[in-house]
């Protein structure tokens, strides 16, 4: 068995040497940059106010993180899953300490933070609790690997992180992870699908078109959240300067001390606090007011520290203005807004989970842009030439693109020149069919043909990267060679199932064959007592939801949603499938590299 980590009687991580050793082997040539967390320090002492120098890493580098984040992150997580009693052995932790790096190493923390932030997103029968018996590196690194896979289904940018950093404690990059996270849970109601009143937020002397709700319904979160802001501000008129950031705009109070004022409920205004914070000399001070106030309103859903305000700390002042608009949105129905959300298209189920998938994808190639809205985030042609060249290098001349748009001939020009690139011969293009697809489709945001055009990059994506994988000889694979796959693994792995016809096969709905699939890949990876007959629709959904789960804590980058499992959807499956098929490939890969490196060894011996 791997050799265990353990806790001590003040719940820290405490590791045998060879265990390090174990850990160094296993993580450190994956991860780069790994700086240890100081253990058993205090916060504070920092080269620079307010943050704490971390030693040297690996790579020569120095990085330093936010003091005042970490007490934010530990207060929140108190709080949030402080009742929860699967972590009654890690929490509560001390607010001014640098137990949160220790406590988030074995990824407890993690799979229930993001369970919070997005519900079900991680089927908890595949945690390794931690709380009867010591870790192993094996029970750790599988938590760690669900937990990172996990919050990028969920939308976060995970980009150089892996399993070790966390196990290392690396603060600057678990601070950032942690963030996002939190980020995701703090501001899931800043949309039009979750907040319809959001639509007041178009401005009164505008036309309410489909295009103005599409360019709303597109803004990332956080902009919707500034805009929130200032319609507030400008509602009540006691504040005229616009608002533009989380940072220096906030530090004096006065924002804060006008939108409390502007949102509370008639009967709780805090009628006086404007004043008393503008004649208050005292920032600090000033900062105090304002939270007390929000605390007296019930906004405690993320609290900061009067010298985060202060300081002009544009995370936790974000996470903290998204409290108070999730308490106290101050947005009245109003008589106008049926008609106006008559305009926002029809809601299509499974067009919602397409795009969140090929999101996630189009994020998974680390482009420079993190997509939140595929169809506005297209339009302009330069996310789709992106993508078309990250799938295949060197295909877009980019002479021929406005990396700068001005104006809709400049988008339209890049969208027709990204259908042109994709019917184009295989030497030169992609030879995709699309027929019937203009620029100007892709232009005018058509969301059937936005996802026609995505899902043909991304197949084309995953079965070329299988290919090279096969080796076959520049010939692709079929949906067909996948399938037989399947089949040949589940088989020789003797699950006893009869073989699946196709990706549309209806037996793959009760979950059991995908199962058995990661099972026969890595047996360790899946409890069989947890599998269920799936004769019931229940049984459906809890084998789909355990299989997801399972596929993403042995590795594997999952962009399905358990509907699209129990639903039988072919083109996920394909991808779920596929990418099994490279992560068994791979395992099957080293593991001949490892029995050749043995063999030549042993030969130098003799």
């Amino acid at each position: 068995a791997p050799p265990a980590l353990v806790r001590d009687g003040s719940r820290r991580w405490k590791a045998a040497a060879t265990n390090t050793e174990a850990a160094i082997a296993l993580f450190g040539g994956k991860t780069g940059s790994n700086p240890a967390t100081p253990r058993g320090r205090k916060l504070g002492g920092g080269k620079e106010e307010g943050r704490v120098e971390v030693v040297k890493s690996s790579m020569g580098g120095t990085h330093s993180f936010a003091e005042s984040e970490t007490i934010a992150f530990t207060r929140h997580i108190n709080e949030t899953v402080g009742a929860d009693a699967d972590c009654a052995h890690l929490l509560p932790m001390a607010e001014g300490s640098m137990e949160l790096f220790e406590m988030v190493k074995d990824g407890l923390l993690l799979c229930k933070l993001i369970n919070i932030a997005a519900p079900d997103t991680v089927d908890m029968r595949c945690v390794h609790a931690g709380s009867d018996h010591p870790l192993s590196v094996f029970e750790v690194t599988e938590n760690l690997n669900l937990a990172i896979n996990a919050s990028k289904a969920i939308g976060c940018r995970v980009v150089n992180i892996g399993s070790g950093d966390i196990m290392a404690g690396s603060p600057h990059l678990v601070l950032g992870l942690l963030w996002q996270i939190v980020k995701v849970g703090i501001m899931a109601a800043l949309n039009l699908k979750a907040t319809p009143n959001l639509i007041q937020l178009l401005p009164l002397d505008s036309d309410h078109t489909p295009e103005a709700l599409r360019e709303l319904m597109g803004l990332p979160p956080e902009k919707i959240l500034l805009k929130w802001i200032n319609f507030q501000l400008q509602k009540d008129g006691m504040v005229t300067t616009e608002v533009k950031n989380f940072g220096k705009d906030l530090k004096d109070s006065i924002v804060y001390a006008a939108l409390l004022t502007a949102v509370a409920p008639a009967d709780q205004k805090p009628r006086t606090l404007l004043a008393d914070v503008r004649s208050e000399i005292n920032p600090t001070r000033r900062a105090q007011m304002v939270l007390d106030a929000a605390e007296a309103l019930g906004v405690t859903q993320f609290k900061i520290l009067p010298e985060d305000i202060v300081k002009g700390n544009e995370k936790l002042n974000m996470g903290f203005m998204a409290a108070i608009f999730n308490h106290l949105p101050g947005l009245d129905k109003s008589p106008s807004s049926p008609a106006l959300l008559a305009d926002m298209p029809a809601d299509d189920a499974e067009a919602s989970r397409e795009e969140r998938a090929f999101r996630i994808w189009i994020n998974s190639l680390g482009l420079d842009q993190h997509v939140t809205d595929l169809y506005t985030e297209m339009r302009d042609g330069t996310l789709l030439l992106q993508t078309m060249d990250a799938v295949k290098p060197r295909s877009v001349d980019w002479s021929k693109v406005k990396l700068r748009p001005r104006n809709v001939y400049d988008k339209v020009a890049n969208c027709n020149y990204a259908v042109t690139l994709g019917k184009a011969k295989p030497g030169d293009g992609f030879n995709f069919s699309l027929v019937g697809i203009a620029g100007k489709d892709i232009s005018d945001a058509n969301v059937k043909l936005i996802l026609a055009i995505t899902w043909q990059l991304m197949r084309y994506h995953v079965i070329t990267f299988l290919s090279s994988l096969r080796g076959t000889g520049g010939s692709q694979i079929s949906d067909a060679d996948l399938v037989q796959w399947a089949n040949d693994t589940v088989t020789e792995a003797g699950a006893g199932l009869a073989p699946i016809t196709s990706l549309k096969d209806p037996a793959l709905g009760s979950g059991v064959f995908l199962l058995r699939l990661i099972h026969a890949i890595s047996s360790r990876s899946v409890d069989p007592e947890l599998i269920k007959p799936g004769s019931s629709k229940e049984d459906k959904v809890l084998n789909a939801k355990y299989a997801i789960s399972c596929a993403r804590r042995m590795g594997c980058m999952v962009f399905l949603l358990h509907e699209d499992i129990v639903e039988v959807k072919p083109k996920m499956l394909l991808v779920f499938v596929a990418t099994l098929m490279s992560f068994a490939m791979d395992k099957e890969q080293t593991l001949e590299r490892t029995k050749s490196q043995m063999a030549s060894v042993s030969k130098a011996i003799e």
